[in-house]
């Protein structure tokens, strides 16, 4: 276990017998639309003998990596070799869930096993113009007027994408340090229909819509404490639907900078859903109906 103190969060280590392999994500392993995302591996030889071999990496269709493989391995007993690579993908071929494969092959050893790289999804939303006047989170803006949620969206002029690799809402940066209002949507899909809990603990106040239903607002101001379990003031049990489902927040930065996030866990066991997708928008989807 004390091996594990010091271990870099954004590492994962591999004990291959022949040669120890490490995989470090240099920029995370969320993976979003069109932005490079950087990881190394790093091949040490655990022998008292040189190694020679090449280091190849299999990534999913119409993903782009940089440099191209394979790439030559040529080792000293003890010595380590560091191999930095750059990959990016668009937004129509980035799953929940994506995984790169790294094959080692040493010249006069057995087959080494595969190495997993994997990436997830980052989060994909749309964010509405700011609102200004009137500063009310009961001031009804052009967003709340339109009937159907799901196919305004579409590639409106009034929505710009925007994509994060966690939970956070980072759009602090769309308010210009002034106070304001903005709407933000998602979709997730879901295989099947269930019962959810759906947060967004922030250090203000807001508004939640699933599938153009007003389903709640922040009961009072608390302190912004993002978890799976409820703060009591911004979070609610539902249910989502099985297929698409739209959901829109509003959110009021009043005089100090917003800090928000997103969660939606099962009801049952308060846990993640690694079946639901939310890297897409519908219209980039086959499963858009």
């Amino acid at each position: 276990m004390r091996s594990l103190w010091n271990l870099p969060p954004n590492r994962v280590d591999f004990d291959l017998t022949s040669v120890k392999v490490s995989v470090t994500y240099l920029d995370g392993p969320a993976i979003l639309p069109n932005k490079p995302n950087n990881f190394l591996i790093e091949i040490e030889n655990t022998r008292l003998t040189p190694l020679r071999g090449t280091l190849n990496i299999s990534i999913p269709s119409n993903w782009v990596l940089k440099p191209v493989c394979p790439c030559p391995i040529s080792l000293d007993p003890r010595e380590k070799a560091r191999f930095r690579f750059t990959i990016e993908a668009s937004a129509e071929n980035i799953n929940t869930s994506n995984e790169c494969t790294a094959k080692i092959l040493l010249y006069g050893r057995p087959r080494l096993m595969s190495i997993p790289i994997v990436f997830v999804g980052g989060f994909r939303w749309l964010v509405s113009e700011v609102y200004r006047e009137p500063l009310s989170l009961d001031a009804i803006f052009q967003p709340e007027r339109e009937l159907d949620l799901y196919v305004s969206g579409m590639k409106s002029e009034r929505w710009r994408e925007v994509a994060w690799p966690g939970n956070a809402l980072e759009i602090e940066q769309f308010f210009n340090g002034k106070p304001g209002i903005v709407y933000l949507r998602h979709y997730i899909y879901s295989p099947s229909r269930r019962k959810v809990v759906i947060g967004v603990p922030n250090n203000s106040r807001m508004k939640l819509w699933l599938n153009d239903k007003l389903i709640h607002e922040t009961v009072k101001p608390v302190p912004l404490r993002p978890s799976y379990f409820s703060d009591r003031s911004n979070y609610t049990e539902t249910e989502l639907r099985e297929g698409w489902n739209h959901i829109m927040v509003k959110i009021i930065r009043e005089n100090k900078p917003i800090e928000a996030h997103f969660i939606i866990v099962s009801r049952e066991w308060l846990s993640g859903m690694p079946d639901i997708i939310h890297c897409r928008f519908p219209w980039e989807s086959k499963l858009f109906l």
